[in-house]
């Protein structure tokens, strides 16, 4: 901090454009011989201490440039410091920054980066993961920080160098034991990176969903999240043996919700385990617990198949969904009216299921009666089975939730039941 006096002597709303504007253009270009004053802005004082420091006629009303070394003289000579420019400005507010060095350092900085993990020996032995940093240099997607960008790029190759996995571990094992961490690998770039530089590996394509992510990982011996990855299903009643078709059968006679895991999915068609639904009859999914509730409340055991996903589809959801479009069914759905909702159903779309009451027609009768809906905001919606649904929610511009219809959806399982 600049001592009481000197600070008082300069005070901000008089001498703002010296310790700011003039020290900001010193900080630029450290040589410079001459500095521009840029009257526009200025306050009555500035201007007046201006034209008192400069002997000139009037106050400024327009940039002037004004050479260094009168500067310094001035101040050197008029003011009670009696110091020039740079140390005056130093005594002020802190050393001056040469920021042309800073530059070059910081350039030289994330030369030094790439340069030092090339050196890497996971790398020096993979053309494959050179390949990899090369492409990763282009893409000038890390954190701009050299060294955080350095540290990502360290503990991606930390992770790399241990791959393929055997025996087979889980995602948070080996973010815990090359890490020491079970969450560094949940988020964030770390993740995307390393799946950047095992496809390099594979020389296959980048993934590009979830799925895609989880093959990715499966191919070098780590298996993402088996167990917390779930679905919520009920009214499912497979044909065969195996642990999952007779856990489903219990719970759907029972007329009881089931919750099945990703692992019970996987072990399911491993062990060829036949379709879980029937080719001839239509399957149900809905995007919120309460409607596969309130169906399970009012149809029990007769209720027909239906899938809850949650919200954006689990990796189990998504694999169930893929199993069931596989043997043939007829997969329809419901979710919310909102921008997350239509986001969902044109990804579901993708899978091959129908929209189940999703027009402008449902929407328009649905807010019609309910006077009491969140307000929405309808920018950027998309749809791709209706093209006048998005117009319909931004003139309504109320979100429309699957509680608010709920009566209506079970109705049309009750007529499907048996």
């Amino acid at each position: 901090m600049p001592p009481p006096d000197l600070d008082t002597a300069f005070p901000r709303h008089k001498w703002d454009w010296l310790r700011t504007a003039v020290r900001a253009e010193l900080e630029r270009r450290p040589d410079a011989t001459a500095v521009t004053v840029a009257a526009s802005g200025l306050s009555d004082d500035q201007r007046a201490t201006i034209k008192w420091l400069l002997k000139l006629d009037a106050p400024p009303q327009q940039d002037i440039r004004v050479s260094l070394a009168r500067l310094d003289r001035a101040l050197t000579e008029k003011t009670d410091a009696g110091l020039p420019t740079r140390i005056l400005l130093e005594a002020l507010d802190g050393e001056l920054d040469d920021i042309p060095r800073f530059k070059q350092a910081d350039k030289q900085s994330r030369l030094d980066v790439w340069a030092n993990i090339g050196a890497h020996p996971a790398v020096a032995t993979a053309p494959a993961l050179q390949q990899w940093l090369e492409q990763e240099r282009l893409r000038r997607a890390l954190p701009a920080d050299p060294h955080v960008r350095a540290l990502l790029l360290q503990d991606a190759l930390t992770v790399l160098q241990t791959l393929p996995a055997q025996p087979r571990i889980a995602l948070t094992v080996l973010a815990a034991t090359t890490l020491g961490s079970a969450h560094a690998l949940d988020e964030g770039p770390l993740p995307g990176l390393i799946l950047r530089g095992l496809a390099a590996r594979t020389g296959g394509p980048l993934p590009e969903n979830r799925e895609q992510e989880r093959a990715l990982w499966n191919t070098f011996g780590i298996v993402p999240d088996e167990l917390s990855s779930r679905v919520l299903v009920h009214g499912l009643r497979p044909e065969g043996s195996g642990a999952l078709a007779q856990i489903l059968r219990i719970a759907a006679d029972a007329g009881t919700p089931c919750v099945i895991t990703l692992q019970q999915l996987d072990r399911h068609q491993d062990q060829a385990g036949g379709q879980l639904t029937s080719a001839g009859q239509p399957v149900w999914i809905c995007e919120n617990v309460a409607v596969i509730w309130s169906a399970a409340e009012a149809l029990g055991s007769a209720c027909p198949p239906i899938i809850c996903v949650e919200g954006w589809p689990s990796a189990a959801a998504v694999r169930l969904v893929n199993h069931v479009a596989a043997g043939g069914s007829e997969m329809r759905y419901h979710g919310d009216f909102d921008k997350s909702g239509l986001e969902i159903t044109n990804y579901l779309t993708t899978l091959g299921a129908v929209p189940w009451r999703m027009a402008a027609d449902d929407y328009n009768a649905a807010v019609a009666v309910r006077p009491r809906l969140s307000a929405m905001d309808g920018d950027q919606l998309t749809c791709q089975w209706d093209r006048d649904l998005p117009a319909a929610m931004r003139t309504v511009a109320r979100q429309l939730e699957e509680e608010h219809v709920i009566a209506v959806l079970v109705e049309d399982l009750a007529n499907t039941r048996g």
